[in-house]
């Protein structure tokens, strides 16, 4: 099994899930990293893990990309809804430097549309990592799929939201910020006409992240990894409001993982 040793003396893969706004844990994982001069041998990320992943291994500080943050959810009056717009438009349309060295190996995971195989992309390569990032990030029934090099991809998520089968070291440190959320809080519809409905997605999108909980407490067994999940979470993905508290809490559980 992988101890806190192996990690501090020896080459380990950083995995990363999907989680949408919980994800801005990773970057007090980043943050306590950087100042323990720890270096992962390679990032393997899904979803906003394939995003901010991306960013830190292309060697932006965990202070830059908060900043970046910070700075779009300011300029968008603390709005969730409209963040997380403007989110995907500044740093997937922008910041992200696909010319950009790697310092860091990098692999995104996505989804194929059509077989829902899940495909792994590596970088540096010759891949586009803006087309990489925006399908890792294509939620199904929101955004449109995206093609590359002829092939329809999506977001992982819910075929492998926590992708430690990939990882290429037998040391791995993964961080899941879905497995421990609390899927009780889904709000449920109080509206008479509007209930059947709302309340119908309410019950699937338990059920399917039960279920994905399930998996990837499953790998992190299997593959002996190291589990980082944060406590208290609630299902809240598309909260960024509060994202000062999850860099916050990122960066206290590793604190506690390693120092503890």
């Amino acid at each position: 099994m992988t101890t806190i040793n192996d990690l501090k003396h020896k080459g380990f893969s950083l995995v990363l899930s999907g989680g949408g706004a919980l994800g801005m844990y990773y970057l007090g994982v980043f943050k306590f990293l950087e100042e323990k001069n720890i270096v992962p041998k390679e990032i393997i990320g899904t979803s906003i893990g394939a995003v901010l992943g991306s960013l830190w291994a292309q060697g932006f500080t965990s202070e830059e990309i908060i900043q970046k943050v910070t700075s779009i959810l300011k300029s968008c009056g603390n709005s969730s809804q409209k963040f997380s717009k403007q989110f995907k438009k500044e740093l997937l349309g922008m910041y992200l430097d696909t010319n950009k060295e790697f310092n860091i190996p990098f692999s995104a995971l996505t989804l194929e549309y059509l077989t829902l195989e899940p495909k792994k992309f590596d970088f540096p390569s010759n891949h586009n990592l803006r087309d990489v990032i925006l399908a890792a990030t294509a939620l199904p029934g929101k955004y449109e799929p995206v093609t590359i090099e002829g092939v329809s991809y999506v977001d992982a998520y819910s075929i492998t939201n926590f992708p430690v089968e990939f990882a290429s070291s037998n040391y791995i440190l993964g961080i899941d910020v879905l497995s421990s959320c609390d899927l009780s809080k889904f709000r449920e519809s109080k509206s008479l006409i509007l209930s059947v409905k709302k309340n119908a997605f309410a019950l699937y999108s338990r059920s399917l992240f039960r279920l994905i909980q399930k998996d990837s407490i499953s790998k992190a067994k299997e593959y002996d990894c190291i589990h980082l999940s944060p406590k208290g979470s609630t299902h809240d993905l598309f909260r960024y409001s509060i994202i000062g508290e999850r860099i916050e809490q990122g960066y206290n559980d590793m604190k506690d993982l390693f120092e503890g």
